[in-house]
């Protein structure tokens, strides 16, 4: 059982959602709150005697965080529904879905398969066929195989969200847009005399597109961009990758051509290094047996990234003010440089 409630309620073993009401998500087999009976799509009601109906899940958190019981007492109740639903016979379902994390009913078709079988936009989605939702792309093995849906639901849940989150997406849809054409203009003025190159890249951006082998797609990256400018797409690429793998990716691009990436445990407070400079910063000495001796940093090595920031831009004092804040076995990417001469006579 955890001490404190710092990270209600993952570690209790179970998950919130909803903007006013919240309801559990997720329940963990075997968990504190399974044991409990808790179950996905009860709706949170009291929170330690608190009536917490009229709060978002965001604010039930924060509340419950600083409890004096652990875990906080809750008490729920349940809102799940259980509909079916046939393809029609165009063979469609008739309804899109919306969502990272929970997952909701964007639209039904007048008539359609989801809108007689009881579906509305704002329904939260908790699982289908059994299997759990998590996300949109959740569904999409369901759309190509299954021609019966059995899906439970929260009516209403996000009824307020969806519009929202359509937005949202439409957005981004755009965002990715606009930077993919401004990526592949770009890959034209890099490889304008090397287009077997340029091909090799795309192939290698498909490729990961596919199986998100994140090693593989570093190691393949860090073979073909070889030149300053072609390494310098490496930032332009890495907007593209999921936030999860993105510490992975930079270790794999920074491996050799004088780029490594090395972790400091600085738990004692210090760095163990002077820096000098500024867009990049460089080091200029390393203090013996410090941190980042021990880490294989060496004086003339230009700070690239910080915690997966890229920091190539930053002045002296902006860098020192993000290392402050950087935590206690921050992660630093640096370039080989040459040694700065000693200022003294």
């Amino acid at each position: 059982m955890p001490v404190n409630n710092r990270h209600w309620p993952e570690e209790f073993g179970f998950t919130i959602a909803g903007d006013a009401p919240a309801y559990i998500i997720t329940v963990q087999q075997g968990s504190h709150a399974h044991s409990a009976g808790l179950q996905p799509g009860d709706q949170l009601v009291e929170l330690n005697g608190t009536n917490v109906t009229q709060r978002t899940a965001q604010d039930i958190q924060a509340i419950a965080k600083h409890c004096p019981t652990v875990p906080p007492s809750i008490v729920v109740v349940s809102c799940v529904k259980t509909v079916e639903i046939l393809r029609d016979s165009k063979g469609r379902f008739g309804m899109t879905v919306i969502g990272a994390g929970p997952v909701y009913v964007e639209v039904t078709e007048p008539r359609g398969a989801a809108a007689q079988g009881g579906l509305r936009p704002g329904d939260m989605i908790l699982e289908i066929n059994g299997l759990p939702i998590r996300h949109s792309d959740d569904t999409k093995v369901f759309v190509r195989g299954s021609r019966r849906l059995r899906m439970l639901i929260i009516p209403g849940a996000g009824h307020q969200n969806v519009r929202k989150l359509a937005q949202k997406f439409e957005i981004q849809a755009k965002d990715r847009s606009t930077r993919a054409e401004q990526f592949f203009r770009k890959l034209d003025g890099v490889f304008f005399d090397d287009r077997p190159r340029k091909d090799a890249l795309v192939a290698v951006l498909k490729q990961y597109a596919k199986d998100k082998r994140v090693d593989h797609f570093g190691r393949a990256l860090a073979t073909l961009l070889t030149t300053p400018s072609q390494r310098l797409l490496f930032d332009d690429i890495r907007i593209f990758d999921p936030p999860k793998h993105r510490e992975r990716f930079d270790f794999m691009v920074t491996q050799g051509a004088g780029r490594r990436v090395v972790q400091i445990d600085r738990s004692g407070g210090s760095f163990g290094f002077m820096l000098v400079g500024h867009s990049p910063v460089t080091i200029e000495s390393i203090d013996p047996g410090g941190p980042a001796e021990k880490a294989g940093l060496q004086p003339g090595d230009r700070v690239i990234r910080l915690n997966g920031l890229d920091v190539r831009k930053k002045t002296h004092d902006q860098l020192i003010l993000l290392m402050k804040g950087s935590g206690s076995a921050p992660t630093i990417a640096v370039e080989s440089g040459q040694p700065i001469p000693s200022s003294g006579m």
